[in-house]
C-alpha cells in the first residue's frame, strides 16, 4: 500500500497530546493540504482559525465539554463557513467537511495525530461557541481540530473493518422504472 493510502487507513482520531509544540512550517503545510479540498462550483466558502493560546482554548472547552482535547493539544484549528459564497448556500458543510478531511490526513502524514469536535449543524454548539468567541460574520463555525503529537505511541493502526463488506453495494439495481 503506498504512503498516502496507509496514512488515510491508519489515521484515528486523537485526544490525548504530548505538550510538545507543532513546528510552524508543519502547520502551514497541514493549512495548505485543507486549503486544496474540492469545494462546490470551486467557491471555497471557508476560514481557518488557528489558536495556539491555551487560555483561549480552555475557555472555549468550559463552555463546551467535548472540546478537552483542543486544550490538551499544543494547536487547535477553527473551522468556519460562509454560506454567503456558495452558490448554493447548502453546500457550505460538505465543503468544510472535506477541507476538515484533507487537513487531518496531512496531520497524519506528519506524525501528527488529531480530532476533529463537531459544532455545526446543532444551532445551539454554534451558539455557545459566539458566546467565547467574536466570530466574523457571515462566518458560521463548523468543528474545530486539536492537533498535535500523540501521547500513545501506538495510535495510528488501521481501523476494524468486520462489516464493513455489509456497506458497499456493487452495481445495486436501484433505478426506478420509466413512468409512462
Amino acid at each position: 500500500m503506498n504512503t498516502t493510502l496507509t496514512d488515510l487507513c491508519s489515521r484515528r482520531s486523537i485526544r490525548a497530546f504530548t505538550e510538545v509544540d507543532v513546528p510552524r512550517r508543519d502547520l502551514e503545510l497541514i493549512i495548505e493540504a485543507g486549503l486544496s479540498a474540492p469545494s462546490a462550483h470551486g467557491k471555497r466558502p471557508w476560514h481557518i482559525a488557528v489558536f495556539s493560546d491555551k487560555t483561549v482554548r480552555s475557555r472555549i472547552a468550559a463552555k463546551m465539554q467535548w472540546f478537552q482535547p483542543i486544550v490538551d493539544a499544543p494547536v487547535s484549528l477553527l473551522i468556519c463557513g460562509d454560506p454567503s459564497a456558495c452558490v448554493q448556500k447548502e453546500y457550505w458543510p460538505v465543503d468544510c467537511a472535506a477541507l476538515t478531511e484533507n487537513i487531518m490526513v496531512a496531520a497524519r502524514s506528519l506524525d501528527l495525530g488529531s480530532v476533529c469536535c463537531g459544532i455545526a449543524p446543532v444551532a445551539e454548539n454554534i451558539e455557545l461557541i459566539r458566546t467565547v468567541l467574536d466570530i466574523p460574520v457571515p462566518l458560521v463555525p463548523f468543528c474545530m481540530i486539536a492537533i498535535g503529537y500523540p501521547k500513545s505511541t501506538t495510535a495510528f493502526h488501521e481501523r476494524n473493518k468486520t462489516g464493513d463488506e455489509a456497506r458497499v453495494t456493487w452495481n445495486p439495481q436501484w433505478v426506478r422504472p420509466d413512468d409512462k
